[in-house]
């Protein structure tokens, strides 16, 4: 759901999505500490192939014992198809140290 609504507001309001996001990348991964979000880049590349520039990393929840990622891939943020595309949602778990659910958008 939050792709489509970012494809609409791109599409209504015409910004460059590619500039925006990748403004924002430097900002959202400042919050992710590097050790975790060298675990989420690992999984990433270990598990889809993805090369770091393949994707951005957002968090959704920042808990204590789990952080829950929302990974835009590049192919999705101008898309204006149905459905979730290759984006995923990643849940890491604080005690283990590792990604423990993948959950693909519908």
């Amino acid at each position: 759901m939050r792709l489509f609504l970012f494809a609409i507001c791109t599409l209504l309001f015409g910004c460059d999505s590619e500039s925006t996001i990748n403004e924002n990348i430097a900002m959202k991964q400042e919050q992710i500490s590097t050790d975790i979000l060298s675990v989420v880049k690992k999984y990433l590349n270990e598990n889809k192939g993805w090369e770091d520039d393949d994707y951005t990393v957002h968090i959704v929840t920042d808990g204590d014992e789990l952080k829950v990622f929302e990974i835009m891939h590049k192919s999705d943020i101008d898309s204006i198809k149905v459905g979730g595309g290759q984006s995923v949602e990643l849940h890491y778990d604080v005690k283990k140290n590792k990604i423990v659910r993948e959950l693909g958008y519908q």
